[in-house]
């Protein structure tokens, strides 16, 4: 985010309810990650909205993105947990599947789970 807000602006890219807006984005209208992220931020800032609390909302869409990966992240790894050892790389899929994304994100996903896991979950993975 910039380090300066505009005028009478409040902080609301982390919002739970902002962040619960741009996934429904990607999982009911299809939109990319990016696309959701742009979306709530250009919807939402410059205005007052009760769900978000007082003040005039200012949200950052880099960081908005930066919540949905966290979110995709997440998901992928509770999904983790249900497989069967050697199957950990079906979540990765699953997730994408599930916030309507393409595939070409299944890498960056991984990194990102890796990162946040601090290991390789994916022992079996083949990459598909």
């Amino acid at each position: 985010m910039s380090n300066a807000l505009p005028a009478g602006h409040v902080d609301r890219t982390s919002n739970p309810t902002v962040i619960e807006y741009a996934v429904c984005s990607m999982i009911q209208k299809g939109k990319s990650l990016s696309a959701a992220a742009k979306h709530c931020a250009k919807k939402f800032t410059g205005y007052e909205n009760a769900f978000f609390g007082p003040g005039v909302a200012f949200i950052d869409e880099k960081e908005l993105a930066g919540h949905l990966w966290d979110r995709m992240v997440d998901v992928t790894i509770k999904s983790i947990s249900k497989l069967k050892e050697g199957k950990e790389h079906f979540a990765l899929g699953s997730t994408l599947t599930t916030f309507s994304q393409k595939p070409k994100l299944r890498d960056e996903l991984k990194c990102r789970v890796i990162a946040k896991l601090g290991s390789d979950p994916f022992t079996s993975d083949d990459g598909t």
